[in-house]
């Protein structure tokens, strides 16, 4: 099985909305002005830019017009820790983050992107605690800051994420709702 055979069988049968939103977050990193064109086995590029499609079947292909106000970075485990960082480091690049099971920075001072972090407290490899006490600081200073906390799961059951990722999605639609309010949109 090719490896784009193996990654959508893994998206799409554990953890499709994570991996739509980790999709639209590794494409905000991309230079604007790139779209991308990819059919039936895509060719082996070499490195640079190229525009590329998704086709879908019985349904026109898509080129991703991406709005850069609806960017949300988010990740698992190390790439939950990851999302932390870039949304800390970039956060003009981000409308929101959205880690899971991933170890928050170490000081929540100047933190400006609404973030909700979703965590279990069984988790035996990046500890709950932190990323508690990460929450409760970002709200204290303000910010639109959420725990969704889990428990009876472990760092490695990752399909057991998937009912807490789905309350991710009417999160981050209000988030966006609000920053269009503060732009004076109604």
């Amino acid at each position: 099985m090719s490896l784009d055979g193996i990654f959508t069988r893994v998206c799409l049968r554990w953890n499709w909305p994570l991996c739509v939103i980790m999709a639209c977050a590794l494409l905000s990193l991309a230079p604007t002005g790139v779209t991308a064109q990819v059919a039936g086995d895509p060719p082996v590029l070499a490195p640079g830019l190229h525009r590329l499609s998704f086709p879908r079947a019985d349904e026109p292909a898509i080129g991703y017009a991406i709005d850069k106000k609806k960017i949300a970075v988010t990740g698992y485990s190390m790439g939950g820790t990851g999302s932390w960082h870039f949304a800390e480091k970039f956060p003009e690049r981000f409308s929101a983050a959205i880690p899971v099971a991933g170890r928050p920075p170490a000081s929540a001072s100047g933190w400006r992107l609404p973030v909700l972090a979703i965590h279990s407290r069984d988790d035996q490899v990046a500890p709950f605690d932190p990323t508690e006490a990460r929450i409760a600081e970002l709200q204290k200073a303000g910010v639109n800051a959420k725990l969704i906390p889990l428990t009876g799961i472990t760092h490695y059951e990752t399909r057991r994420f998937t009912d807490a990722l789905r309350q991710a999605v009417p999160w981050l639609r209000e988030v966006w709702k609000q920053e269009l309010r503060r732009d004076g949109n109604p």
